[in-house]
């Protein structure tokens, strides 16, 4: 394998033809001396002639050298690029056959970390961005991040037309500068001053970008330098990252509900076992507790008001049941009107304390019907909690529910309906 394009200079700047260079100058010094000397000398006319023939006859055997080693040059040059790119594109496709490997457990920022640093080893860069477009918001989504911290990138959304990563957007072209002024606005300012230049690679499905990739340089950047890199990388990282996002949106879609977006049952019990097995693991030391919970009366709300509206006091319901609790907590849509709740490291006290927090956020939330009417929703609930109540996924989810079920059976019925105009 020939030297890396990147240890050298473009192909202009790499064409340094000093041996040719050096001897027609050299050459160029010497004619006129000889010729001067054979004007002035008393040799035969025939014997100056011959000499002056040998003369030039020299020359152009330097020129046809000269000419060929240049040529031979640019062919090197042009063979080490191509070398270089075949072996970019082997190293993509490894990275693709990983891809495959591994399916759903690589994910968009894996997969970033492994493709940077391949570029690397042919456009050395100092950081990378991973953009990805989020049209619906107009913005960019920053999907991973290499030699930045959080505090260096603007916080508050990059527009899809903004900066270098906008102008590559929206042209679908790479674009480069040398400096930053199209990027400034996206870097904090006490880092504007790191890099010397900066290049933006779109990724393309179909003609259209869904994404960019942001290089920053910190050694001296000449824009022209890696174009036609560049440009292979582009095409070639493209499907890779359209082929992540494909699986992922797959893995999101059949593990969410649509009506709420919250996880689903299947996701729901998913999380339920790998918390359990570290419970379990722990034992004593890690408690864990489950609660079921649904809406009262929810269908007879769906009866009266239609599913539009049921759907709506679903989303209500999820939003507020989420803003009450712990990081940690994972909340899912289980069917119908019914949620389920992982408490990780919570004892049955409190899941108890969650569940009053829960009534009492409700019984102070109004859900607003029309611009007339709103109700406060009520919540039955029922908790479990690991190795009291059940050792496995199901034993909890079923103590759970039949709490639930016997509240629900013991309480009135405190769905209130009331008038807009008398609550304001």
């Amino acid at each position: 394998m020939k030297e890396p394009s990147h240890l050298r200079n473009s192909a202009a700047e790499m064409y340094t033809p000093a041996y040719p260079a050096y001897l027609l100058a050299a050459f160029g010094l010497f004619a006129p001396l000889v010729t001067y000397a054979l004007a002035i000398s008393s040799i035969r006319v025939e014997a100056k002639v011959l000499s002056l023939s040998l003369l030039a006859a020299v020359y152009a055997v330097i020129c046809i050298w000269a000419f060929g080693r240049s040529r031979q040059q640019m062919a090197d040059i042009g063979s080490d690029e191509a070398d270089v790119e075949a072996d970019f594109v082997t190293r993509l496709d490894a990275i693709d056959d990983a891809r495959n490997f591994f399916g759903t457990s690589l994910h968009s920022p894996e997969l970033f970390q492994l493709v940077s640093t391949r570029i690397n080893e042919i456009v050395p860069h100092s950081a990378a961005l991973l953009l990805l477009a989020e049209r619906e918001k107009g913005t960019f989504q920053i999907i991973e991040k290499i030699g930045l911290r959080d505090t260096d990138i603007r916080s508050d959304g990059i527009d899809l037309a903004d900066g270098l990563a906008g102008m590559s957007f929206l042209s679908g072209e790479v674009e480069m500068e040398k400096g930053i002024d199209a990027s400034a606005a996206l870097l904090a300012e006490d880092i504007q001053n790191k890099f010397s230049g900066s290049a933006a690679v779109p990724l393309l499905h179909e003609g259209s970008a869904f994404g960019v990739v942001q290089f920053f340089f910190e050694q001296e950047f000449e824009p022209p330098k890696f174009v036609s890199l560049l440009e292979t990388i582009a095409s070639r990282i493209s499907p890779l990252f359209l082929g992540i996002m494909s699986s992922e949106r797959t893995v999101a879609t059949a593990l969410s509900d649509p009506v709420t977006d919250l996880p689903n049952e299947r996701a729901f019990f998913m999380v339920l076992e790998n918390q359990l097995a570290e419970s379990q693991r722990l034992r004593g030391e890690r408690p864990l507790s489950v609660i079921a919970i649904d809406i009262k009366h929810f269908d007879r709300l769906n009866s009266v008001h239609g599913r539009e509206h049921g759907d709506r006091i679903l989303r209500f319901v999820s939003e507020g049941i989420r803003s009450e609790l712990r990081r940690m907590d994972f909340l899912a849509r289980s069917e119908a009107d019914e949620f389920l709740l992982v408490l990780p490291t919570a004892t049955d006290l409190v899941a108890g304390e969650i569940m009053l927090r829960l009534s009492k956020h409700f019984m102070d939330s109004e859900f607003e019907v029309d611009e007339h009417d709103s109700i406060r929703i009520g919540l039955n609930m029922g908790a479990a909690t690991f190795w009291q109540d059940g050792e496995t996924p199901k034993q909890l989810v079923s103590q759970a529910i039949e709490r639930k079920l016997i509240t629900k059976s013991e309480t009135r019925d405190d769905t209130e309906w009331t008038k807009t105009e008398y609550l304001h």
